[in-house]
C-alpha cells in the first residue's frame, strides 16, 4: 500500500495531509469517520492504526488501538504485507520482540520479497534470539538474490557465532 498512489479519495487525500501537517487528533477524526461510511475499505483502518501507532510513540497509550486497526486491516486485505509490517515494527520499537518476530514473519510470508518485511524479520529473530530461524531467511534470501544490508550482516554476525565465516562474493 503506497497512500500516495491511491485514487483520488478525499478522505486519505485529506487524513494524510493532516498526519504529514502534526495534525493527529484531525487524521483520527477523518479516518473514524471515514471508516463509519465504509468500513470494507481497508486503507482507512491501516491509517488509522498509523495515527495511533504514531500517537504511541509520542507517549500515548494506544498501541492497542494501533495493533486493532491493523489486525482489522489485514483481513480485508488477504495479500497486502504491510499491516504486519507495522505491526512488526510496532512491536519492535516497544522491545517486543517475539510479538514483533511473529508479525514481520506474517509479513514475509504474504510478501518474501518485500524489503521491510524480510529486514525486520532478521532484526526481531535475532533480538528475540531465534537465530535459526533467521538464518533459514538469511539462507532463502541469499538464495533469491536479495541482499540486504540487514541480510549480509545478519549472515556475517550468526556465522561468526557459529564459526562459519564463509566470503561473501560481491
Amino acid at each position: 500500500f503506497n497512500p500516495t498512489n491511491v485514487s483520488s479519495n478525499p478522505a486519505i487525500e485529506l487524513g494524510i495531509e493532516k498526519i504529514s501537517a502534526g495534525d493527529l487528533v484531525s487524521a483520527r477524526n477523518i479516518f473514524e469517520r471515514a471508516i463509519k461510511l465504509r468500513p470494507e475499505v481497508m486503507q482507512y483502518h491501516l491509517l488509522l492504526g498509523m495515527v495511533h501507532h504514531l500517537e504511541y510513540q509520542a507517549g500515548n497509550d494506544t498501541d492497542q488501538l494501533a495493533l486493532t486497526a491493523y489486525e482489522v486491516a489485514s483481513r480485508l486485505d488477504p495479500r497486502e504485507a504491510l499491516p504486519f509490517v507495522l505491526t512488526g515494527s510496532l512491536h519492535f520499537h516497544a522491545s517486543r520482540y517475539n510479538e514483533a518476530k511473529t508479525a514481520y514473519l506474517k509479513a514475509y510470508r504474504r510478501d518474501p520479497l518485500r524489503p521491510d518485511a524480510l529486514d525486520g524479520l532478521l532484526a526481531a529473530s535475532w533480538y528475540s534470539g531465534a537465530l535459526d530461524l533467521g538464518s533459514d531467511v538469511a539462507k532463502e534470501a541469499f538464495g533469491r538474490g536479495k541482499l540486504t544490508e540487514t541480510v549480509l550482516r545478519f549472515d556475517l554476525f550468526s556465522n561468526a557465532i557459529s564459526g562459519e565465516i564463509k566470503k561473501i562474493e560481491p
